[in-house]
């Protein structure tokens, strides 16, 4: 895994340039077998904040904003799914109570 800040985070996501980013829960390090929703949500648009570091992801009816984003993980495995990107967020202070998030970019 390479890791990443926000700013290199948006340079790699505009070479890449995909058409969309999925965020499904499935897809978490935090999902279990005994949670019973799932959620699959598709995103057309990202946008960055630098201060405080934030990644929004978008569509015409809905958003998911992640907030205080210490670093983006890159999987340098090649995947079917797509580009595959960890992202981790928490008090910058420590890492006591950091989540990481997978999002999928293709």
């Amino acid at each position: 895994m390479e890791n990443l800040s926000v700013r290199e985070f948006k340079k790699v996501c505009d070479a890449l340039s995909p058409k969309q980013f999925i965020f499904s829960s499935e897809n978490q390090s935090w999902d279990k077998v005994e949670h019973t929703a799932k959620v699959k949500l598709t995103f057309t648009i990202m946008l960055i904040a630098f201060n405080p570091n934030a990644i929004c992801l978008k569509n015409k009816d809905d958003f998911l904003r992640l907030d205080r984003v210490k670093s983006i993980k890159m999987s340098n495995e090649k995947s079917i799914l797509g580009a595959v990107f960890t992202i981790i967020c928490g008090d910058l202070s420590n890492n006591s109570n950091d989540v990481a998030y997978t999002i999928i970019a293709r």
